[in-house]
């Protein structure tokens, strides 16, 4: 068999494949040329096809592939292997080649340029990353090689501007179909609770099945629900009472068979979204939603990239973009019980506000995004029956002169959701709990007995992990400057206006914890070169910082310090607070993992003050 591309014998090769959601939809086509586009493992089967042809070697670890993602995005995790495989670190220069030896594969097969990058910025110096390690890319559509010797540098470049605009007029054609969809009153996307997405269906050219558009239709059993909801918040009920009690909480039984006929109504869950319960949060939105007086409203938000191809979303500007379109079918909540929501909502909303600050600084009541918590533990304990976590919460205590609102902890499950998601109601003092954790880690955890032993195994295991991986260290390091880079996109995007703040910071504490976890991890690796006086000096820095470790558990009075100290520097975490029987008293088990002094801590017997007696199971 003739060879369409020559290879030496024993050429190692991998490949990269990439499917886009848009691009699936237009390989389901009856009339679509592009079979490819259907799924990655078509892509796959093709690579490996001209793979045999020309006598490559595929590699079974070098096989990438990128579900679901834009050409656009330019860290994918797939990419991101690939790359790292290579050896290609963003940021630093690839002064040359590496040594073939070292290289994971000699030849990488794609199905064409568009698979690699469709972001025009960018395609010239992915492409010249690739062959600058010596590897060559095979585009089997086209059975075009590029390799460094013959880089078209111009054919690239005007293929990636080729392939960008298509992604931008794919987006558009996109949204002016759903914009006309959205006109009639259809669905575009998205499910809502009180309604099912009917499909309706039609033929093509060739008499072949397609799928034209999606309905809403009115689910009765789920639009009784929301019915209930809104009669239940206008009669004064707020949105963590109503969650109660259509959890079927045990306190709101009462609540229960008034609204709900006694019957815990489902929260169905939507793929992984949902926990099927019901929230007060979801109990929130649902108050707000014009969809269930049979207004549907369309292109409040719009999807924009940042440099680095990641896709946010942001409020539209303009006005006129926003689609409104109302059909009285699909209406639920009777025109007298919206308003009387709203009306409750809006004198809700203006109470609030008199928390405005003086100085004009807040602009609202709530705390602002990413406020410490003023409690030590809540938070960082995790409830035994469900894992949910044990928040701060005040209840009263005593009767008249003496009543007064005692601080405790709770589990966030049972105290927001109700006792059907989590029966542990134990109530236990802040102030005892506290204490007592913080002298334990004062008097058991920081101690240089502890932290020296903990030191020397963290050498050996460092050592045995870089004994049973070589290139663990160039591997974290790569890790670390992806992150860093994705952080770093993030938060040039938080400058600018957003919808969804919270969103965009949650994501860069998330970044900022891995790279955290990462360095940390890097930093426990042993240097090439070791000897014991390193080792020595970095154990006097360590017992120095223990010391200072120890200064603040003693000091108290800064908690937001002390949380991440707990949290990061000392590291406690999978903290348990179970309820127990010790010689016939009522106590709690205290347990957990220190990474500091790597110890497990052991059981602390606390004993409940009076009236704060954990209720046992059975």
């Amino acid at each position: 068999m003739k060879r369409s591309i020559e290879f030496a014998a024993g050429t190692r090769a991998g490949i990269y494949c990439r499917k886009s959601t848009s691009d699936e939809q237009r390989g389901r086509r009856a009339d679509s040329g592009d079979p490819d586009l259907k799924s990655t493992a078509i892509q796959e089967g093709n690579a490996r096809k001209l793979a045999e042809e020309c006598g490559l070697t595929i590699q079974p670890d070098h096989v990438y592939k990128d579900e679901k993602i834009s050409g656009a995005t330019i860290s994918r995790p797939g990419l991101d292997g690939m790359k790292a495989a290579l050896g290609i670190v963003e940021g630093e220069r690839q002064r040359r080649a590496p040594d073939p030896a070292s290289r994971a594969f000699d030849v990488l097969i794609v199905r064409d340029q568009s698979r690699l990058i469709r972001n025009a910025s960018h395609a010239l110096q992915l492409l010249e990353q690739i062959v600058a390690t010596g590897a060559e890319i095979v585009f089997y559509k086209t059975k075009q090689v590029i390799r460094k010797e013959n880089f078209p540098e111009l054919l690239v470049g005007v293929q990636g501007h080729i392939d960008s605009e298509h992604r931008k007029k794919a987006s558009v054609d996109a949204r002016e179909g759903l914009d006309e969809r959205a006109k009639l009153g259809r669905n575009c996307g998205g499910v809502c609770f009180g309604y099912r997405n009917v499909k309706h269906w039609g033929k093509d050219s060739s008499g072949q099945p397609v799928h034209l558009y999606t309905d809403f239709e009115i689910d009765k059993a789920q639009a009784r629900v929301v019915k209930q909801v809104f009669t239940m918040f206008v009669a004064g009920y707020g949105t963590r009472a109503i969650a109660k009690a259509a959890n079927g909480d045990s306190r709101y039984r009462a609540e229960s068979r008034e609204f709900f006929g006694g019957l815990r109504p489902a929260k169905p869950m939507v793929g992984k979204r949902g926990s099927g319960s019901w929230a007060p949060s979801a109990v929130r939105d649902m108050l707000r939603n014009p969809r269930y007086v049979g207004e549907l409203v369309y292109g409040r938000m719009k999807n924009e990239r940042d440099q680095g191809g990641v896709k946010f979303r942001v409020k539209q500007s303009e006005k006129d973009a926003i689609i409104r379109t109302v059909r009285e079918d699909l209406r639920i909540i009777p025109q007298p019980l919206w308003d009387a929501a709203q009306k409750r909502i809006n004198a809700m909303a203006k109470a609030y506000l008199r928390h405005e600050a003086k100085d004009g600084a807040l602009k609202y009541g709530s705390p602002e995004t990413g406020r410490h918590s003023r409690y030590l533990l809540s938070g960082i304990f995790q409830c035994p029956e469900c894992g949910a976590s044990l928040i701060a919460h005040k209840m009263s205590m005593g009767a008249g002169r003496t009543r007064k609102l005692v601080a405790v902890y709770v589990c966030s499950a049972n105290n927001r959701r109700g006792d059907t998601i989590c029966k542990n109601n134990a109530r236990v003092r802040q102030a005892e709990l506290d204490a007592r954790l913080m002298g334990y880690i004062e008097r058991d955890v920081l101690t240089p007995e502890r932290a020296s032993a903990a030191f020397r195994k963290a050498v050996e295991d460092g050592k045995a992990r870089l004994k049973r991986d070589p290139g663990l260290r160039k591997k974290l390091e790569t890790e670390i400057a992806a992150k860093t880079r994705q952080k770093a996109n993030l938060i040039a995007l938080s400058e600018q206006s957003l919808d969804d703040p919270q969103a965009v910071a949650t994501r860069i504490n998330e970044l900022g914890r891995e790279i955290d976890r990462l360095n940390l991890e890097l930093s426990g690796l042993p240097e090439a070169q070791y000897d014991e006086k390193k080792l020595e000096e970095k154990k006097a820095h360590m017992l120095e910082r223990l010391k200072r470790f120890s200064e603040m558990v003693r000091d108290k009075r800064n908690i937001p310090l002390l949380r991440q100290l707990i949290r990061h520097a000392i590291a406690i975490y999978k903290l348990k607070l179970t309820p127990i029987t010790e010689n016939g008293r009522r106590t709690y088990d205290i347990s957990g993992w220190a990474r500091v002094s790597q110890a497990p801590i052991r059981r602390v017997s606390m004993a409940s003050p009076r009236g704060f007696e954990p209720r046992l199971p059975p």
